[in-house]
Order: C-alpha cells, then sequence, then structure tokens
C-alpha cells in the first residue's frame, strides 16, 4: 500500500488555479469543467487503477482546499476521500506569534 501525492496546479488541472484565480468565489471558479483538467479521462483512470489496488492517493497545493475539493468532486464524485493539503495544513513556527503577542494564558 502506497500513498501517492499529485500536485493539484499545472499538473491535473491546466491552469495554475491560484495564480489565476486567487481569492475569487469558489463559485466563479471553473475548477468543475472537463477543460479545465490536462486530461480528466486519465486522471479518472489512474485514480480509479490506484484505489483498487489498495493505494492512497492525495492531492497537494499551494492553492486552496475548496477549489481543489470542487475538482474531485467534479472529477472522482461527491465522496471521492481525497486528502487535500494545502499550506494550511503546515504552520510555518517561524511565522508563530512570539509568546508577548499571545494572550495570556487562562488562569
Amino acid at each position: 500500500r502506497r500513498l501517492i501525492a499529485l500536485d493539484f496546479d499545472c499538473t491535473i488541472m491546466r491552469k495554475h488555479m491560484w495564480a489565476t484565480y486567487g481569492d475569487t468565489a469558489v463559485e466563479a471558479i471553473p475548477s468543475d469543467r472537463e477543460d479545465a483538467f490536462v486530461d480528466l479521462a486519465s486522471f479518472q483512470g489512474f485514480v480509479q487503477q490506484a484505489k483498487d489496488a489498495g493505494h492512497i492517493v492525495a492531492i497537494a497545493t499551494f492553492g486552496r482546499r475548496d477549489v481543489a475539493d470542487k475538482a474531485m468532486r467534479f472529477a472522482i464524485g461527491n465522496d471521492h476521500a481525497m486528502r487535500i493539503s494545502t499550506p494550511a495544513d503546515h504552520p510555518d513556527p517561524r511565522h508563530w506569534p512570539k509568546p508577548a503577542e499571545q494572550a495570556p494564558a487562562a488562569v
């Protein structure tokens, strides 16, 4: 059993969705159209074969989880069960608040 992590922008999708759409409302982002994918049929086939073989397929993106989820729901189905990893899942300790900036601990 293996974990297969696929890049979202410019790999699964034709465009770099984050660079193109940024903070646009998810409803206005066309990640749920066949022509938004590099090759939708090949992607669907790959995911199905990988899952049938017992592997886990995940998506990695520096963009937005909601945009990637919308695309996976379109491509794989509402119950795609694919983990979508974004920078929000991996906070950088260099950007954590300094202790003096944090709220005081509850007593």
